[in-house]
């Protein structure tokens, strides 16, 4: 019990960050562009979170549920692609401005995305999630708390 207690997201973000700061690091030109294209990327990605939400047959290359989970989870799954793809919209100004909560949004949607991934039983979720976690750990410096 005591450690579930002491178990936040921040917790987790932080033993990741200390796996994660033991890869080899992107160069400084390199984050920067990273950091410029990640608001319209986050607003691209949530377009399609959403279309796929909405629509039948769109899916995005992070949500791929099989057609029997599709059938099962339907409303969930199509709840959570919505879900996921509003939270990406609405990083965009916090990551234009490279703002912390920008950061801490996408960081919120791979957690999101790895339970998702997990319960469509897509083991290329975590494939996906790891390249995008280590991504977001080499920009983190890159986003402040304040403006």
């Amino acid at each position: 019990m005591k450690i579930l207690d002491r178990f936040t997201l921040r917790n987790l973000e932080e033993v990741i960050g200390t796996i994660f700061s033991s890869l080899p690091h992107l160069t400084k030109s390199m984050r920067e562009v990273l950091v410029r294209i990640m608001p319209y990327t986050a607003v691209g990605l949530g377009v399609l979170y959403i279309a796929s939400g909405l629509l039948p047959y769109v899916r995005t290359p992070f949500f791929m549920p099989s057609e029997q989970s599709f059938i099962l989870n339907g409303l969930l799954l199509r709840l959570a692609a919505i879900l996921t793809g509003l939270i990406l919209i609405f990083a965009f100004r916090h990551l234009k401005l490279k703002m912390q909560k920008g950061w801490d949004s996408l960081w919120f949607v791979s957690i999101f995305q790895v339970f998702f991934g997990l319960l469509a039983f897509h083991m290329s979720t975590v494939v996906v999630i790891l390249t995008m976690w280590y991504v977001l750990f080499e920009i983190k410096k890159e986003y402040h708390t304040s403006i």
